[in-house]
């Protein structure tokens, strides 16, 4: 059907749009338990020092590349896996998953030097498992969540890096 009113103007359509998701209760409600999951999971990070302290293997090598961890141009990882999972419900639109993983990681711990002290890249290999749990929101095509994985990873120079990843997950379907 063809309709004879003009079109909407660009940002008329987005305070629109503001005014909707502002006084929507269900979207105040999923973006209010976004909010509780992320301010819980960034306490992981302040742990991060009893972690390497506890155990007695670790040295400073590996929190220094833990900590690097924490700058986007200090240190990365990229991760390139295949996983497995399967999810079952545990309450009306929740689901609990659980999940296998494993691949190929590339790390790169830091600039390098001219001398060639820090190397570019260390290759390796990393097997994890993990759990999700999802909960699909009234609203159509939308659910909210947390993952949580552990991995090791086993890289070159005997490196050997355990990471827990607590994440969270806002998934819309078109």
């Amino acid at each position: 059907e063809v309709s004879f009113l003009p079109a909407e103007r660009l940002i008329a359509a987005m305070r629109v749009g503001v005014r909707h998701v502002r006084n929507s209760p269900a979207l105040r409600a999923v973006f209010l338990r976004a909010a509780i999951v992320i301010v819980g999971a960034s306490g992981l990070w302040a742990l991060l020092p009893v972690v390497t302290r506890e155990d007695p293997t670790r040295g400073a090598l590996e929190y220094g590349i833990l900590l690097g961890c924490l700058g986007a141009d200090s240190f990365g990882a990229t991760f390139l896996e295949l996983g497995f999972a399967y999810g079952f419900g545990i309450a009306p639109r929740t689901t609990l998953s659980a999940k296998v993983l494993g691949g190929f990681t590339d790390l790169s711990p830091g600039p390098v030097q001219s001398h060639g002290t820090v190397p570019d890249h260390v290759p390796g290999v990393h097997a994890g498992a993990g759990v999700a749990l999802d909960y699909s929101t009234r609203l159509d095509h939308f659910a909210v969540g947390i993952d949580a994985v552990f991995r090791e990873t086993f890289a070159r120079y005997s490196l050997r890096l355990p990471s827990l990843a607590v994440m969270p997950r806002v998934r819309y379907v078109f």
